[in-house]
């Protein structure tokens, strides 16, 4: 992963986000779509290169007051984006724990995830370097907290219940580890389904599926303001650092 994508991801989707206000069955086809990047393929959008789902949610579905309110806030009212991570179990083996969080930690460097090896698909975004809203610093830092968290996560089972319980686990990461997670975005725990396994005799660990973390966003309704002001909402969406993903605050 690289800082390009996460930039390729905020500018794809806010032209998402436009191509939603143009009907009520534009928006509609977003809210219940399976993943989100499938639609990124369909309008031709760029898609960042992350083996993770992508669902994008009404925000009126978990916060009435949702919307643009510049006269109460200046900008919008909504729902924090949520991305859930992968902690699967550990293997029945006790002396397969290091093999295992080290392949775990290879197959997910960031909560991203990476690419596979080769050739990136047409629509993917690739490149290195430049500046976009988002760290990389801090996503690759989130990676190795995440190992971590799983490490204690197989040695603690009470510690486990709390990781993979549903609720946030911002606070959960900082009582435990110290650390203060930088996006305005909760962090969701979830079982993994994955299982670790050696192939064959004599070669690497990994992990069958490859765990897969997901992201949610709430995705803002269509403020019906007009022409002039709707594009006036839709900058200023741009910039809500609290409901906006991959932003510092």
């Amino acid at each position: 992963m690289n800082i390009d994508s996460m930039m390729q991801f905020r500018l794809s989707y806010l032209q998402l986000v436009a191509w939603g206000w143009e009907s009520p069955q534009n928006y509609a086809a977003i809210v219940t779509a399976a993943d989100g990047f499938t639609l990124f393929t369909q309008l031709k959008l760029p898609r960042p290169p992350w083996t993770m789902s992508l669902k994008l949610s009404d925000p009126l579905t978990v916060l009435q007051a949702s919307g643009f309110a510049p006269a109460a806030t200046g900008g919008w009212i909504g729902p924090r984006a949520r991305l859930t991570i992968d902690f699967p179990a550990p293997p029945a083996v006790a002396t397969d724990h290091p093999a295992a969080l080290a392949s775990y930690y290879s197959e997910l460097p960031s909560p991203f995830g990476e690419p596979p090896p080769g050739p990136q698909p047409p629509g993917v975004a690739s490149g290195a370097g430049g500046h976009g809203m988002g760290h990389m610093s801090d996503a690759l830092v989130l990676g190795g907290v995440i190992v971590r968290a799983l490490a204690i996560s197989w040695a603690d089972a009470s510690f486990r219940q709390q990781l993979i319980g549903g609720a946030p686990i911002n606070g959960l990461l900082m009582d435990y580890l110290g650390y203060n997670f930088p996006w305005n975005m909760d962090l969701i725990g979830r079982a993994g389904a994955s299982a670790f396994i050696f192939p064959q005799q004599g070669a690497r660990g990994c992990w069958s599926p490859t765990p897969t973390n997901a992201i949610e966003m709430y995705v803002p309704r269509h403020p019906q303001l007009g022409g002039p002001q709707d594009a006036l909402a839709l900058a200023a969406y741009n910039q809500t650092g609290d409901q906006y993903p991959l932003t510092c605050p």
